[in-house]
């Protein structure tokens, strides 16, 4: 059963998640929109990108901390789907895209890697 604070995590948990749906719902429909909203400035992009690097690198470092395999395997899913993602946009644009590609297939390695792990731990 579950206590007030697993209750507590829970429902912040859903309304990140509600809030994150809203944003990826407007940014696919209508990016317009999406940047008036979220009130993202084109010419700041690069910035913000490191700050999503940075974000990734903490991420990947929490999931070491816990030397949880699972927790790894699905960190490093959620990145292989960013380099897919990415990789697919590009693509369809007619622009270079191997290297989101190749980062999508390294991560995908490194859940093959934490399935292996997992799987072989006592």
């Amino acid at each position: 059963m579950l206590g007030w604070p697993e209750i507590a995590v829970l429902a912040l948990g859903a309304v990140a998640v509600v809030m994150l749906v809203r944003f990826i719902r407007c940014w696919i429909a209508d990016p317009p929109a999406a940047m008036r909203m979220s009130t993202h400035h084109p010419d700041l992009f690069p910035q913000v990108m490191a700050g999503r690097y940075i974000f990734m690198v903490l991420v990947l470092l929490g999931a070491m901390a816990t030397l949880n395999i699972l927790f790894m395997a699905f960190v490093f899913a959620a990145l292989a789907f960013l380099g897919f993602y990415d990789a697919a946009i590009y693509a369809r644009a007619g622009r270079p895209h191997a290297k989101h590609l190749q980062a999508g297939i390294a991560c995908v390695l490194a859940v093959a890697i934490c399935a292996g792990i997992w799987t072989l731990a006592p």
